[in-house]
């Protein structure tokens, strides 16, 4: 994986703002964010980690630290952060939050795991375009994979049969 698609980077940017809408309040968040649309991910990371020092373990926290460590490549402690954000009261945070936990698990080709954080995200705002368009995607790549597998086991079984009739 390297680098993220220009699609998402627009993602990113719109869940952004939103965290920063839903967050705004404290001085570390703010500087976490001004550092995030600079592209200095580091210095955003550290804003937000400061924010959750202070803050606790609120969930637009969370989900600003994941879109730090996402652009950081540090996926695994971005699926954290976005897990802990998924469990906000606010719909569209939430929705955001598994959103971004089924980006991830698309780009790792886990597709019956993204298409249900598809429809997660889908149930907490189902006004979510790009989850419903990602879903479609997850769906389609799912059943494409489902296929193939499929065929594996069709040609692994005439082979077993071919070994079969060769012994008698």
């Amino acid at each position: 994986m390297n680098g993220l698609p220009t699609a998402k980077l627009a993602t990113f940017l719109v869940a952004g703002w939103l965290a920063q809408a839903l967050a705004s309040t404290d001085p570390d968040i703010d500087a976490g964010v001004a550092a995030y649309e600079a592209e200095d991910f580091e210095t955003a990371l550290e804003r937000f980690d400061a924010a959750k020092e202070r803050l606790g373990e609120r969930p637009e926290v969370g989900f600003d630290r994941g879109l730090a460590l996402l652009r950081l490549e540090k996926f695994d402690e971005a699926r954290r952060a976005f897990e802990r954000a998924s469990e906000a009261e606010d719909d569209a945070l939430r929705a955001s939050a598994f959103y971004e936990l089924g980006n991830l698990d698309f780009d790792a080709e886990s597709y019956e795991p993204a298409v249900q954080r598809y429809i997660d995200a889908l149930k907490a705002n189902p006004l979510h375009a790009n989850a419903k368009w990602n879903l479609e995607l997850a769906l389609q790549k799912k059943k494409k994979e489902q296929e193939e597998q499929e065929e594996e086991d069709e040609k692994e079984d005439g082979e077993e049969d071919e070994k079969e009739d060769g012994e008698e």
